[in-house]
Parts: structure tokens; sequence; C-alpha cells
């Protein structure tokens, strides 16, 4: 059965992460770090739980007297929470990493446990304990890529490197010409540019390319029953200037 789930279970997780960060909003942003917190605070749960841990009548709390490598999964669910009510989600990438060890290390001290106990690896606690890593690593993704760097930090040249002069060049052919301005929703994105100029109707969106991955620029220009279609995408970056801009959109 596990063979069947667990597929399934990491297709669902894939697309749930990245229609998330590709239709990034604040609400939904929040709905993500809610379940990634929510998550963790079940896994803490699980560890207090006896029903269907093991094939013998034994508690988590009776296994770990006798062996305490059993409490680490549950304690780094506990710094995770802990971390994420003080410092909020600026430390998500943190967080990302600590899951991510999480993740690696559970199965392996599940199974050193096994070696002391009677303990099931397909039990319910362990199998929920499981899935329910996986699913932090994956929530916590589309709350990481809300983040936009500050201009000016190693972080902010990092992730727009490729895309500098698009990042500068949206927001200014934007202000030249009175159109609607729309800032990167994640740091997959450089911005979007809509409105009109004379009797073109202009618009301009960055969402990735999430199949294959890639940054991408669109550029549409309708003019009555014409329209002109202008389409990058690259793995690199998909940088554009100002003047570059202008020349497709006013021809």
């Amino acid at each position: 059965m596990e063979f069947i789930i667990s597929p399934i279970f990491f297709t669902a997780l894939l697309i749930i992460t990245t229609e998330g960060i590709k239709n990034s909003t604040e609400a939904l942003v929040r709905k993500f770090l809610y379940t990634f917190a929510l998550a963790h605070v079940l896994i803490i749960c699980l560890f207090f739980m006896d029903a269907a841990y093991s094939w013998v009548d034994i508690s988590p709390l009776q296994i770990a007297e006798k062996n305490p490598l059993m409490v680490f999964p549950s304690f780094l669910s506990l710094l995770i929470v802990a971390l994420l009510v003080f410092f909020g989600r600026r430390v998500i990438w943190g967080l990302f990493l600590v899951n991510i060890l999480q993740l690696l290390i559970v199965i392996p001290v599940l199974l050193l446990v096994e070696n002391d106990t009677d303990t099931s690896f397909l039990s319910f606690n362990t199998l929920s304990m499981m899935y329910l890593s996986l699913a932090g690593c994956f929530l916590a993704m589309p709350v990481g890529a809300s983040l936009i760097p500050v201009k000016g930090t190693r972080y902010h040249e990092i992730m727009y490197k490729g895309r500098e002069s698009l990042l500068d060049g949206l927001r200014e052919f934007a202000q030249r010409h009175n159109l609607e301005y729309t800032a990167p929703a994640t740091i997959y994105e450089t911005g979007a540019v809509k409105g009109s100029i004379g009797d073109a109707a202009i618009e301009i969106d960055t969402k990735p390319s999430l199949f294959p991955p890639a940054y991408r620029l669109r550029i549409t220009v309708k003019k009555g029953p014409e329209a002109r279609k202008f389409e990058r995408k690259s793995i690199k970056g998909v940088d554009m200037s100002v003047e570059e801009i202008e020349t497709f959109c006013l021809g």
C-alpha cells in the first residue's frame, strides 16, 4: 500500500507547491506558512501518542527512555515551531534546512531504535511522521519564494543575476508611460506591467516556467485585431533593458 500512496503523495505535494509559487499571493503564502507550522505541531503530538506505534504495548516516551535518539525528530519539529513563533517567516529558509535534516535522519533514527525495541517501521506514527516531515519541506518553499530580497544585498544580487536590467526596466517603463506596475510576488518573478499606450494594449508578465523550470518574460501588444507577442525563457535569466522593452512595445 505504501508503494502506491507515496508516489501519489509526492506528486500531489509537487503540484501544490509549484502552483503555490506560480500563483503566489499574500493570503496563499499565509496558508502555506500555517500548514507548515501545523505539520510540525502534529509531529510533536505524534511523539506522545501510544496508539499503533509498535506491535507491542509501548509508548514513544518509554522507547525514548531506553533510546534517547527517538526524541530527535520531534525535537527538531519543536525547534522549528519555536523559531517560527519568535522570528516569523523571515527565517523560513533556515527552517527549511532544519526540516531537510529531520527528513534525512528520521528513517536512520527509527531503524536504530528498532534494534532495541519491537518498533514497527510501518506503524501509523512512524509513517505519519515521515509524510509530515516531507510535506513540511514542500510547504516551506512557496513561503521562502515570497521573501523578496532587499536591493543592494548579496542575496538580491544572487537571486536576480541575469535579470537586473529587466527588474529596473519594467518599473521605469511603467513610470514613463503611466502604466500599472506590479512588483514581483516571488523571487522567481521580475515584475509585471499592464495598461495602454495610445490604442495599443500592453501586457508584460514574468511568471516562471515550471515545466521545464526557467525564468520567463512574455510581452503582448494588442493593437486592434492584431497582436504581437514576444517570449523568452532561460534558466540563466531573461534580462532586457527599458530601451529594448520600449522598442518592442512601441515598434
